[in-house]
């Protein structure tokens, strides 16, 4: 009976990890995102100061001041493993900045930003901005946390099935990765190869 109760608090105390992900989130990443958001928010936020877009403006400061108070927390190791609660809720709301930036430059890409006042009134910016914010909001709020759940209901037993759907997801992943690669970096071959007969053609127009 005694080996039994410890079979089960062992299942129960063991991390768990939802689907997309091999490896779950560790206390490190604390020292990669937040650098990565500063940049991406500052460059946002100083676009939208230009060009007079308040609300972007506002979004993105509030982005580039968390950042930087957690680029601040980041360099305490101590404070990062004695406080392991608040470094993940620190995470979770860098994870959410990383997830806004990334979305803000799929939103330029498809509207422009040549123009970055009109781009960010445009109805297709407006159009997209909702559509993006709905499916982060449902993924974030029921799709993913509802995995957590089922794990909890079921003591550990469905994570044996999730561990092997991650290992098949993220297989797929890379293929997409890969073509999506492919598909990029092709095109500047192509574009730097026509670029070198051009520049040999005309060498006076290139800079």
């Amino acid at each position: 009976m005694s080996k039994i109760k410890k079979q089960q608090e062992t299942v129960i105390l063991e991390r768990y990890h939802g689907p997309l992900i091999t490896n779950g989130v560790g206390l490190g990443y604390i020292k990669i995102f937040p650098w990565i958001n500063f940049f991406v928010s500052l460059l946002f936020y100083s676009a939208a100061k230009f060009n007079g877009v308040n609300f972007i403006e506002n979004l993105f400061l509030c982005c580039l001041v968390f950042s930087i108070i957690s680029i601040i927390y980041s360099f305490f190791n101590i404070i990062i493993e004695k406080f392991s609660v608040l470094t993940y809720i620190f995470l979770s709301i860098t994870f959410f900045i990383t997830l806004i930036g990334l979305d803000f430059i799929s939103l330029m890409m498809l509207v422009g930003g040549d123009d970055f006042h009109s781009s960010t009134y445009s109805f297709v910016f407006k159009l997209f901005s909702f559509i993006f914010l709905a499916f982060s909001l449902i993924m974030t709020f029921f799709v993913y946390p509802y995995f957590y759940r089922r794990d909890r209901r079921t003591n550990g037993a469905y994570r044996e099935k999730e561990s092997k759907f991650n290992s098949e997801d993220n297989k797929l992943f890379s293929i997409v990765g890969g073509i999506l690669f492919t598909l990029v970096i092709s095109a500047l071959v192509v574009d730097a190869f026509y670029a070198a007969l051009y520049a040999k053609q005309h060498p006076e127009e290139i800079d």
